[in-house]
């Protein structure tokens, strides 16, 4: 049994009162994705300069790592210098008092006794000498010997005496160069520090400004959700009624969908009258089965 042709008014008003509900939510909608847009770019950017600034913070730590243990080895440096100038100092001082009682060799030289000494200790070896002879040959030889001793430990101390001066000048110029270093690099460091400090202050600002960032995405993200679920029966059944005129594309306005649901119905109504009095074609029958008209 034959059907009548839809009721256009009817189904333009109803998309008509759809469409007049649907775009003030699109336009909200699109508000809001263009918002999130805007939004997340602006994530991607505060995101970039936070890990850039992490890196640096990363690098400057491990650059004032570096720093420290060297300050830290250059005053251990120090302290070893101290430490061997006090001994320096100390050894001086004992030296000082061996050159304060210089020894008396009489008129003869130090190469003089010590020839002399070589003959007494030949004689003393070799020669049969009465007791008393022995005696004082023996006492001359202890004498000379002791003499012989400390004039070389004065000679000794006072060759030492030099190169300990030496040593202690070149000892004082290295520790004047590690303390110039140690201040060098107790200033680098202070720079440093406060520089890693404000690098912390900053990534803590682009971290908060990105959890703000993420809060709004976050809420703008819902209301999206929510004009979803507002406009999706809204928009199925625009669908149904454009589907059934084989309208494609939502971006028709009212009067553009209007004029074409107008034009395919009158195509329908002469189908169907064609149909009724068996008169028609094949398309025109695909049309009016699809239409649910026959």
């Amino acid at each position: 049994m034959s059907k009548e042709v839809v009721d256009v008014d009817q189904v333009l008003a109803e998309l008509k009162e759809i469409m007049e509900k649907l775009d003030p939510l699109y336009r909200e909608y699109r508000q809001y994705r263009d918002r999130i847009k805007h939004l997340r770019a602006e994530r991607r950017e505060v995101t970039q300069k936070l890990n850039e600034k992490i890196d640096e913070i990363v690098a400057n730590t491990e650059k004032l790592k570096k720093m420290r243990r060297e300050l830290s080895y250059a005053r251990y440096e120090v302290k070893l210098i101290n430490d061997e100038l006090r001994n320096i100092r100390n050894r001086l001082n004992e030296i000082r008092e061996i050159l304060s009682n210089r020894p008396r060799l009489t008129n003869r030289s130090a190469e003089a006794l010590r020839k002399e000494l070589e003959r007494l200790e030949l004689e003393y070896e070799t020669r049969d000498l009465d007791p008393r002879r022995e005696k004082r040959l023996l006492e001359k030889i202890k004498h000379m010997q002791e003499a012989l001793t400390e004039y070389e430990r004065y000679v000794t101390a006072r060759e030492e005496r030099g190169e300990l001066y030496q040593k202690r000048s070149e000892l004082i110029e290295q520790k004047e160069a590690l303390i110039e270093k140690i201040e060098s690099l107790k200033k680098e460091i202070g720079e440093l520090s406060e520089s890693v400090d404000k690098l912390k202050e900053e990534a803590a600002s682009l971290q908060k400004k990105k959890m703000e960032l993420e809060e709004e995405i976050s809420q703008l993200m819902n209301k999206v959700n929510v004009l979803d679920e507002k406009m999706r029966p809204l928009r199925t059944r625009r669908d149904e009624i454009l589907n059934k005129f084989g309208i494609r594309g939502h971006n028709l306005t009212f009067e553009q969908i209007s004029k074409i649901i107008k034009d395919r119905s009158a195509v329908l109504e002469r189908a169907l009258k064609k149909y009724q009095k068996g008169r028609f074609t094949f398309e025109e029958f695909i049309a009016l089965a699809k239409h649910g008209l026959i």
